[in-house]
């Protein structure tokens, strides 16, 4: 059974440099043979290796640490590699400028654009070959002192619950950084409604995807999700937005049995954010 993993303190024996002397990095995939190749490359060039099994935990991992660089693959379920970018890119600096190099087993010029284009710094072609990976990482990571320091609104989330969300594995209920630039942007008191407006607009959305019977299509499903997925990201409302984006997914597959999996567990995921809205003086409560 698949589980979130986060090596922490998982150095291992080299024969390159020291373990962490070159910083922390992120590799992102879905294949557990994949992952071992490449994690025993990374000790052996200096990395301290943390791991996300796709795209999604990939996010909610560097929006929590600041890592030297990820390495992601392009092709994962739930959110692909380049979905994941793009994602990455969105975040908050200096979250949003760490040094993503994908991993892919597809080496043609259409598919190294397209990475490029989804805002990848860098390419690498499976099978991996370490004096190639070392290469890669020579010219794109972070020094380890920088990566390592910590984001200027990292305080803020200090205290960010976090959810485990059966197929997604432990996320963060709201992301405080989209939280503060939207009061930055918007002002305190619109602030406060523009959270009621959200909270109305997704209970309704909810309500709609639970009661949808077999005369309900996946095409309607998959727009309520889709709006459901994109007001959640405009007020940081991360479970609920990886959720909707989940869902999404499986309706326009026709994939019921998967999003029955994540459509039970929405209802519980929204009372959690409005009670992290509440805890932060925003939303019904006030």
């Amino acid at each position: 059974m698949q589980q979130s993993v986060l090596a922490k303190g998982d150095h291992g024996g080299t024969t390159g440099s020291e373990p962490g002397e070159r910083g922390r990095v992120l590799l992102v995939d879905d294949g557990e043979t994949n992952r071992m190749i490449a994690r025993a490359m990374l000790r052996r060039a200096g990395f301290i290796v943390d791991e996300a099994f796709d795209g999604a935990e990939a996010v909610d991992l560097v929006l929590q640490h600041a890592y030297a660089a990820v390495l992601m693959d392009v092709a994962m379920p739930v959110m692909d590699g380049v979905e994941a970018t793009r994602a990455i890119r969105q975040l908050p600096a200096p979250n949003c400028d760490i040094p993503v190099v994908a991993l892919t087993a597809h080496d043609t010029p259409a598919d190294r654009m397209r990475c490029l284009e989804a805002g990848m710094d860098d390419y690498i072609a499976k099978p991996l070959r370490y004096a190639e990976l070392v290469q890669v990482l020579d010219r794109n990571a972070r020094p380890a002192d920088e990566a390592e320091a910590p984001a200027d609104k990292a305080a803020c989330c200090e205290d960010a619950e976090t959810v485990d969300v059966e197929g997604l594995g432990k996320t963060v209920v709201i992301q405080c950084e989209k939280l503060a630039q939207l009061e930055e942007d918007a002002g305190p008191e619109a602030m406060r409604d523009l959270i009621v407006m959200y909270l109305g607009e997704a209970d309704r959305l909810t309500a709609a995807l639970m009661a949808a019977d077999k005369s309900v299509s996946a095409k309607d499903r998959s727009r309520w999700a889709h709006s459901l997925k994109s007001s959640s990201a405009s007020f940081g409302a991360r479970a609920v937005e990886l959720t909707a984006a989940v869902l999404e997914k499986s309706y326009d597959k026709g994939d019921f049995t998967r999003a029955e999996l994540f459509l039970r567990q929405l209802p519980a995921l929204g009372e959690l954010t409005m009670q992290a809205f509440a805890k932060r003086g925003l939303g019904r409560s006030q």
